[in-house]
């Protein structure tokens, strides 16, 4: 998950920003903007997979209120600022690509890495 350069959040262990093409993945101290949507990815902290994937305005706050129906602590892994009229159309796109891998929900047998080339590689 590291890349060279990339800065750590010191209390979330993230990366800092990065950019591809058009979407920008941020820092989870940035987060959030209102004005925005944004298409996150959570999974237990123990194990990296399945991954839930989503959208939301807010994902620090929806990541606690889907921890509070889970008795596993959540970590939001990553998010990505896609702006409210793409983050549905992308999240969609990535749910299609894993469609054969879904575990119940938005919950997805699929690892960090993949997702993150889908949604970035989506072309949305």
């Amino acid at each position: 998950m590291d890349q060279p350069g990339a800065q750590r959040d010191p209390k979330l262990g993230l990366e800092g920003v990065t950019v591809s093409g058009s979407l920008k993945r941020v820092e989870l101290a940035e987060l959030p903007k209102a004005a925005s949507r944004y298409v996150y990815v959570v999974a237990e902290q123990a194990h990296p997979m399945p991954l839930k994937i989503g959208v939301a305005r807010h994902p620090l706050w929806r990541l606690h209120d889907l921890q509070s129906g889970n008795p596993r602590r959540l970590e939001l892994l990553a998010a990505w600022e896609v702006g409210t009229d793409r983050a549905f159309a992308i999240e969609r796109h990535v749910k299609e690509q894993l469609a054969g891998r879904k575990v119940l929900g938005e919950w997805f047998m699929a690892g960090l890495s993949e997702v993150e080339a889908l949604i970035e590689g989506s072309g949305i």
